[in-house]
């Protein structure tokens, strides 16, 4: 049962919200969405409860204005940009001066915006690859007239 003053689930007023207020994925492009965020940011780390979501928003400001998500904040607070975690945990006094020295190492490109650069940069290769490719069978000499016939029939190609 409930009693007078507390939610059934017995959290009373002050209890976190379970429901999520900005998907972990998303980038916030408005300032009031980076504001959602920041709050989202707090419900899911408890380490940064410890600052107000406007102190947060403003911690994390250049990297949430460059497109970032949850998650890519999340990772920049644990791991190095080469992706080593890091390993020192001592007590923190300064959580805002504490956010801010983590996420420096990463400029302003995520973990997130740097794979998808690659990916670009990967597929722009395979296609120039395959452009090359067509461009030299294009340029190919043909086939002497009697080739085809030597050739087995799982391979041959009817002439065109």
């Amino acid at each position: 049962r409930a009693v007078k003053g507390q939610a059934a689930f017995g959290g009373g007023a002050s209890a976190r919200p379970t429901k999520p207020v900005w998907p972990r994925l998303a980038p916030a492009r408005t300032r009031a969405n980076r504001m959602l965020l920041a709050e989202e940011l707090r419900r899911i780390a408890p380490d940064l409860r410890t600052l107000t979501a406007k102190q947060l928003r403003a911690a994390c400001g250049p990297e949430l204005r460059a497109g970032w998500s949850i998650d890519d904040v999340l990772f920049a607070l644990d791991h190095e940009p080469d992706g080593r975690a890091h390993w020192r945990t001592a007590k923190v006094k300064n959580r805002y001066g504490w956010v801010r020295a983590r996420l420096a190492p990463w400029g302003l490109r995520s973990r997130t915006q740097r794979i998808a650069q690659a990916r670009t940069v990967e597929v722009a290769r395979a296609q120039q690859a395959r452009d090359e490719f067509a461009r030299a069978a294009s340029q190919a000499t043909p086939m002497p007239a009697g080739f085809r016939d030597c050739l087995p029939r799982s391979v041959r190609r009817r002439p065109a």
